[in-house]
């Protein structure tokens, strides 16, 4: 009775390992880092909003279907300030989150016998997607520290191509593409008439000096082959309201429209309405949201510094470090079951987002205060040296 393609599909790492500590000793202090999601609140405007709208007379209808006309204007606004370019309501798509933005995305310009490009370490819905479409994903390696290699993409795009697709900063290397980069993907795009999709869920998070994510949308070309999808679960802090966006050309939002309303109307009204409430009166508090994380992610890097046990940060940023582990005999899976058993240290695998082993584990910094970031790397090195000491005495 299940769809072959459906019982094949992995389950999410963050349901089948996320929860792996769930089994130690109530005494163990175990730190959960498997999860991109902050451990703090909303800002005011928001909860102030989603108190207010239940009073509402029309706050249980839907929305119109691309997103309600304040919601539309608030994120081109505040898209086009962050990016320094000239972008409008009709350039944005409000979906039910960013996963869905993905495959609205995808669904527009692919389908069935076609081929995406991914470039590996992926996030690993975005593969998940593509399979339930009945599209091939065709994964490119990334180059070590997370940049792609254009030269190797022109290789891998073949006539049944029809985007490629670029997760920045990266989920789960952390890693932020660089301007070039971005530029060089974007002309190759353009001149093999692909679509760029650009997950920028964690483009608040780029960079330290909060300085523009990118250019590109600068370029007065952009609108023919690049899409970029974003995620208030990030910059607003609330992950259950389901609330995205893509930003595109007009032309391609009013053709992604009648995806959305096949898959679930348009966006939750109560979600969006927050989302407008937030980016209109909330820039200090994501500012100062932003410095958080590159508190915390500098913290738990200089903490990994000295490698201990073996383990070493290959790279990092937005909310999560790749760090690669010493035990390369042994598979990612078991390391983090390991991890989680002996010293109540909950990562994910990097074989979640990748085709094999990677030799390496995902952390997620954002919810892990600075003063902690040293229990860490204390953990990690008391592991490495109970399992020496257990293979010693074998």
């Amino acid at each position: 009775m299940i769809r072959p393609t459906v019982a094949d599909m992995p389950t999410s790492p963050i349901l089948s390992l996320g929860r792996t500590a769930e089994g130690v000793l109530a005494s163990q202090d175990v730190i959960d880092l498997t999860q991109g999601v902050a451990d703090w609140s909303p800002p005011p405007a928001v909860q102030e909003r989603l108190r207010v709208i239940v009073h509402e007379p029309d706050a249980w209808g839907y929305t119109a279907r691309a997103g309600a006309p304040d919601v539309r204007l608030a994120i081109a606004e505040d898209s086009a300030d962050l990016y320094g370019a000239p972008l409008t309501p009709d350039h944005v798509l409000v979906t039910g989150g960013c996963n869905q933005a993905f495959c609205v995305a995808v669904a527009t310009v692919a389908g069935p016998g076609d081929e995406v490009v991914l470039f590996s370490p992926f996030y690993f819905n975005h593969p998940s997607c593509l399979r339930l479409l009945g599209i091939r994903p065709v994964v490119q390696p990334l180059l070590p520290g997370g940049q792609p290699c254009v030269e190797s993409l022109q290789q891998a795009i073949g006539s049944r191509t029809r985007a490629v697709v670029v997760v920045t900063p990266g989920n789960p290397t952390g890693s932020t593409i660089s301007g070039q980069a971005l530029r060089d993907l974007s002309a190759m795009a353009r001149h093999h008439g692909l679509l760029l999709i650009l997950d920028e869920t964690y483009r608040r998070f780029a960079f330290d000096d909060g300085s523009r994510p990118h250019d590109l949308h600068s370029d007065p070309d952009w609108e023919g082959s690049l899409v970029s999808l974003l995620s208030f679960s990030k910059e607003l802090a609330m992950p259950g309201q389901r609330v995205g966006a893509l930003l595109a050309a007009p032309a391609f939002v009013e053709q992604a429209v009648k995806v959305l309303d096949a898959i679930s109307v348009c966006a939750p009204r109560y979600g969006q309405e927050a989302v407008a409430a937030g980016l209109k009166a909330s820039g200090a508090w994501m500012e100062e949201r932003r410095r958080l994380v590159s508190n915390r992610r500098e913290s738990l890097v200089d903490a990994l510094s000295s490698h201990p046990g073996g383990f070493s940060v290959e790279s990092a940023g937005g909310f999560f470090a790749w760090v690669s582990h010493p035990f390369q005999d042994r598979s990612d899976v078991e390391i983090c079951g390991r991890l989680a058993e002996v010293v109540g240290l909950s990562v994910l695998p990097g074989s979640a987002f990748a085709l094999g082993e990677t030799g390496c584990i995902r952390l997620s910094y954002a919810s892990l205060p600075a003063e902690r970031a040293m229990l860490v790397a204390e953990r990690l090195a008391r592991f490495a040296q109970r399992n020496r000491r257990s293979e010693a005495g074998r």
